[in-house]
């Protein structure tokens, strides 16, 4: 994947993917003098606020969830969380009770 992409997927500027793949926090490699980043979730994500946006709580709330391990497949990269797709689709079906036969 190049930087753009990956910009584009984890809602970044370019700069700052670049400031990733060289301090290391992004699995990359220089290959040809350009980036080759792996990607880090094959699927949409989320930021914090979108997430809470889309579920109508607070961004400190999904913090936590994300600190406590409640949302463990999100990712912290270059200080801000990052959440998959299929981890914000169960935590609102788990938040709405959806699929729970009690």
């Amino acid at each position: 994947m190049n930087v753009a992409r990956a910009a584009k997927q984890l809602r970044m500027t370019e700069k700052t993917v670049l400031s990733l793949c060289r301090s290391g926090t992004l699995p990359a490699r220089k290959r040809r003098g350009a980036w080759d980043i792996m990607p880090v979730f094959g699927e949409h994500v989320f930021t914090v606020r979108a997430l809470a946006d889309a579920m109508n709580v607070s961004q400190q709330l999904i913090r936590r969830m994300c600190t406590d391990g409640t949302l463990s497949e999100a990712k912290r990269i270059g200080g801000s969380w990052r959440i998959p797709m299929s981890a914000a689709v169960e935590l609102m079906k788990r938040r709405l009770n959806i699929g729970n036969e009690d």
